[in-house]
């Protein structure tokens, strides 16, 4: 099975946080099943693709996308979710298609796969880690408008998902 997992950050070696830890994890276990497994995360920068102990890792840079997001900083939550999403899912159009992907697993954190879900060419698995209303409500903060249209970012990436 060809799987792709997409991640809001990736580390080979060290234990970063959850969904990180959770995606290095769960590759290496599928790839030692003879899974072919790729990795895609955003960076800051140029794109590149790297070979980690037998998973494909694909950075994108998605700088580039931010162009299209008009530049509001009181906005900055809902900013950085659509232009990850553009960015991510431009991407993984033609990376679904170039390396046969069976499916795609990502977290609803930052809908990094929202504009992926509304036009996919494989199904979408959106696993639940914890969404920007509940870290906020952990921390004791206030949801403003920001927050409310970010979190709804990422309630339709669960709703237009494959599966949950």
């Amino acid at each position: 099975m060809n799987i792709c997992f997409v991640s809001d950050y990736y580390h080979p070696y060290r234990n970063v946080g959850g969904i990180c830890t959770y995606v290095r994890y769960a590759s290496r276990q599928l790839m030692l099943n003879r899974n072919r497994v790729h990795i895609v995360t955003p960076i800051n920068g140029a794109s590149r693709i790297y070979n980690d102990r037998g998973i494909t890792v694909h950075e994108v840079g998605i700088n580039s996308f931010l162009r299209y997001i008009p530049p509001l900083t009181f906005f900055s939550a809902t900013r950085s979710r659509l232009s990850l999403s553009l960015g991510l899912s431009q991407y993984l159009k033609g990376m679904v298609a170039e390396h046969d992907i069976d499916v795609v697993e990502a977290p609803e954190w930052m809908a990094g796969t929202l504009f992926y879900s509304l036009a996919k060419s494989a199904p979408l698995v959106v696993r639940l880690h914890t969404p920007l209303f509940m870290m906020r409500g952990f921390r004791g903060k206030r949801n403003f408008l920001d927050d409310a249209l970010a979190s709804r970012l990422e309630l339709l990436n669960v709703e237009y998902a494959s599966a949950v």
